[in-house]
């Protein structure tokens, strides 16, 4: 498949929504005054992070941080308490929420207006192309990533461009083989547990021996390679090159058979400033970022030279 840059973009995207709106369910009721809330689970909160309690469009009125993250047991202590009780707890959402206000938009490509802040930007500055081997090229999409927020004051918004900046860095070096369009997605026939190797599939049609694959739920992620497909008449098993690390439900997981493949990619530098946005002075902050894309050349190409 052709190497664009519209994947690209929405793949940083979709990296960025998950760590700067970070949220999960609880895992059980929480009382009023609690500070260590069970959640469903704790990834991607870290130490610091400012919180909102919420059911549906209700927001608690409160300003609570992270103390302290547990991700093996998945419990937030917090540095103060909660305010009201939280008994219907798998509707009651904990959310990221830096400086405690919610990011408004990450919206492709920069725009001139931006009709609510904090809101984020991003778009493929340039894409140069270089011969990697004889029969490949190395395709570099160098991207922009611009966090914008009103200066209501000097401090505060410093401090949010800040934040959000600091936190689209830390979930990019988290992802230095993104997720990028093309691929497939199949699904489990039947609940996989922590140990197995063998899995059973819906769609064996898409899979390939020694296929590299991504098994995944909302919660966890493990990349793996298909070692073997069992051919057994009625047989719908694959098997794995490495156990699963973690329980996979039938319910919620997805298995992912990608076409392209990122190799590297890194955020390199990232610049603070002020600037002026349709009247707005807005703080700001922009991440570079690159990614590296192996592209296989058809040798020699032949192309009719007169029609």
């Amino acid at each position: 498949m052709a190497s664009t840059a519209n994947e690209i973009i929405d793949s940083v995207r979709k990296i960025i929504f998950k760590w700067v709106n970070t949220q999960t369910p609880l895992s059980a009721p929480v009382l009023s005054g609690s500070t260590e809330i069970p959640v469903k689970h704790a990834r991607r909160f870290q130490r610091k992070d400012n919180i909102l309690v919420t059911v549906g469009d209700y927001f608690e009125n409160n300003t609570l941080s992270i103390k302290k993250v547990d991700e093996e047991n998945n419990i937030l202590y917090l540095d103060g308490p909660v305010l009201n009780d939280y008994t219907d707890f798998e509707n009651t959402v904990i959310r990221k929420a830096p400086g405690w206000q919610l990011v408004q938009g990450i919206y492709f490509g920069d725009h001139d207006v931006i009709p609510k802040y904090p809101a984020i930007t991003v778009y493929c500055k340039d894409r140069p192309s270089e011969w990697l081997t004889l029969g490949s090229t190395k395709e570099t999409f160098n991207v922009e990533i611009n966090i914008y927020a009103l200066a209501s004051t000097k401090e505060s918004g410093v401090k949010l461009v800040n934040t959000i900046s600091d936190t689209i860095v830390e979930g990019l070096k988290s992802n230095i083989m993104p997720l990028v369009d093309d691929y497939d997605l199949i699904s489990l026939k039947d609940d996989a547990k922590k140990g197995d190797f063998d899995i059973v599939v819906n769609n064996r049609d898409m899979i390939g021996q020694n296929r590299r694959c991504i098994i995944e739920n909302p919660y966890y992620s493990q990349e793996n390679f298909i070692s073997y497909i069992y051919s057994e008449p009625g047989s719908e098993s694959v098997k794995l090159k490495d156990p699963l690390m973690e329980d996979y439900d039938v319910a919620d997981t997805s298995i992912i058979i990608p076409y392209r493949h990122i190799y590297n990619s890194w955020p390199t530098s990232v610049n603070y400033g002020n600037t002026m946005r349709n009247n707005d002075l807005l703080r700001a902050a922009t991440i570079t970022w690159f990614a590296e894309e192996q592209q296989l050349q058809s040798l020699p190409r032949y192309e009719n030279k007169l029609s």
